[in-house]
């Protein structure tokens, strides 16, 4: 079912209501009703419309059950799983009040852009134990059984988004492991927004494309 569809129009209401008058000639109820510019029509009609309004919001509140479809309560949804928060953009709330179903990237994918990144994300494994033929001296960690551990590739469109970072010129000696070399794209923002979306067992590498 969708909400909202079953609200009654004025019409509706206004038949249902003029089927509850007491029959007879005094009400007009023989030729069916009271009839349109007549004092009971007037009346009666006031009566359904008071009643609409009821009707109406009725199906405002159906509306406000589900975060996908609330409107008056969106402020009180997004307090209730903890936004605003410090990533400093605005989310959707409704991806975090729901629990993590199908697939993990269609998810951050979905949870970036209703912040305003575009990415697409991708999965990489990373085994962390030995493994035949790839066991390499003094590089052995406790606890490590040879399992996957999950990398999610996160690229991000930045020539998509609404408003371009800067570009720093590339300067001799200034280059660092782990830095973006070029562009001014804040990733802790990206990061912020996705994380609380990513299990435990799984990282995120982000990478900026199309600058």
């Amino acid at each position: 079912m969708i909400l909202g569809r079953l609200c009654p129009s004025i019409e509706d209401v206004r038949a249902a209501v003029f089927a509850y008058l007491p029959r007879g000639r005094a009400w007009q109820t023989r030729s069916g009703g009271p009839h349109p510019g007549s004092i009971l029509y007037g009346y009666w009609s006031a009566v359904a419309d008071e009643v609409k309004r009821l009707y109406d919001r009725g199906c405002a509140l159906e509306l406000e059950l589900l975060c996908s479809t609330a409107v008056e309560t969106k402020p009180e949804w997004a307090a209730e799983v903890g936004l605003p928060d410090g990533c400093g953009v605005e989310q959707d709330p409704c991806p975090r009040g729901h629990p993590i179903l199908g697939d993990l990237c269609d998810l951050l994918e979905r949870t970036a852009a209703s912040a305003g990144f575009s990415i697409v994300c991708s999965r990489a494994a990373i085994y962390c134990g030995e493994r035949v033929g790839r066991a390499r001296a003094g590089r052995a960690r406790a606890g490590g059984a040879g399992r996957p551990r999950s990398t999610l590739v996160i690229l991000v469109d930045i020539a998509a988004m609404e408003q371009l970072p800067a570009f720093r010129p590339a300067r001799s000696g200034r280059y660092r492991s782990g830095l973006l070399r070029r562009c001014g794209f804040d990733v802790a923002k990206l990061r912020c927004v996705l994380e609380p979306f990513v299990p435990a067992h799984a990282e995120i590498l982000i990478q900026p494309t199309g600058a």
